[in-house]
C-alpha cells in the first residue's frame, strides 16, 4: 500500500511516530497500549474515489486519489485529541511535492476530527480521513 507508506514517511518526517512502534498500517496488527502520555496511530485505507483524467490521455488516469483513515488511541480523550491535531496538520502539510519518488498534487482532509469513543480496551479514540491526489 503505497499510499499509506507515504503518509507513514510524511508522519515519520514531522516527528509525530515511528512504524510499527506508535505507527501502525494493518488492521490484522495487535496495538499496543502505551504508557501515559503516549498515542498510537492506525492508518487504514479506505479505498479512494474516482481517478482524474485530463483532456491528453483518456487510457490512463492523470491522478488517481486513494484515501486513508487515521484512528488515534490514547490514554485519555485530551492527549487523543493532541495527538490527532498533531497528525492531521502534518499530513495536511504535503502539497506538491515528492514522497518515496510518487509525486503529490495534495492529500486534504474529508471531514474534520470527530471523537469515535472508546475502543475495548477503554483507550479514547479520535479518528480523520484523508484523501490523496497524486500520479499513479
Amino acid at each position: 500500500m503505497p499510499f499509506l507508506n507515504d503518509l507513514v514517511t510524511q508522519l515519520t518526517t514531522e516527528s509525530w511516530g515511528t512504524l510499527n512502534s506508535d505507527i501502525f498500517t494493518s488492521t490484522r496488527t495487535s496495538i499496543p497500549v502505551l504508557a501515559s502520555g503516549f498515542a498510537t496511530l492506525q492508518l487504514t485505507a479506505t479505498g479512494g474515489t474516482d481517478p482524474i483524467n485530463t483532456h491528453n490521455d483518456l487510457l490512463l488516469p492523470a491522478y488517481i486519489r486513494p484515501t486513508a483513515q487515521a484512528m488515534i488511541r490514547a490514554g485519555n480523550a485530551e492527549l487523543a485529541m493532541t495527538r490527532a491535531i498533531a497528525a492531521r496538520n502534518a499530513l495536511y502539510k504535503i502539497r506538491n511535492t515528492t514522497i518515496n519518488g510518487t509525486w503529490y498534487q495534495s492529500v486534504r482532509l474529508l471531514g474534520d476530527l470527530h471523537d469515535s469513543g472508546l475502543d475495548a480496551r477503554q483507550q479514547s479514540r479520535v479518528s480523520f480521513n484523508v484523501m490523496g491526489t497524486l500520479r499513479p
